[in-house]
């Protein structure tokens, strides 16, 4: 069981309840980005991460801590570690009381970015859950800011 999520506060059988029961009840397909916009590189994101050799069996990776405010876009780079197979990955808002519907983002992005948005998130601390779908080993990094509208 992983230790730094915020779900680490359940019982080790309600952690891997939790894991195994992830329905994905909504899924976007993105297409990448050649460039970016200067005025699209965000300095300060409300949360990045990293993560190295996410076996398909791993139970998931786990940003650090942040607060909610109803609308973000998530941005990542993501690619399978050993072999240049396109990976399709799940980022996920969680924290004890909410699991949320997984964002899926499909294809390798090394030289570009890519991102979705994640709407309507309850008011309060998350953290983005990674969960590799495939299997084979992937690796990747991201961050995610809020929207202000």
């Amino acid at each position: 069981m992983n230790t730094d999520s915020i779900l680490s506060e359940l019982t080790e059988e309600e952690y891997y309840e939790a894991i195994r029961n992830v329905i994905p009840m909504e899924s976007l397909m993105v297409e990448s980005t050649e460039t970016q916009p200067e005025g699209n590189i965000k300095p300060m994101a409300n949360m990045s991460w990293a993560f190295n050799n996410l076996g398909p069996n791993d139970g998931g990776h786990f940003s650090g801590k942040f607060t909610s405010r109803s609308k973000f876009r998530i941005t990542v780079v993501q690619w399978a570690t050993d072999s240049n197979k396109a990976p399709d990955v799940h980022y996920t808002l969680v924290n004890r009381n909410y699991f949320g519907k997984p964002v899926l983002i499909s294809g390798r992005f090394t030289h570009t970015n890519t991102t979705a948005e994640i709407w309507n998130v309850p008011p309060g601390t998350y953290q983005v859950m990674v969960t590799n779908l495939n299997d084979f080993a992937i690796s990747g990094n991201g961050y995610i800011d809020a929207i202000i509208y």
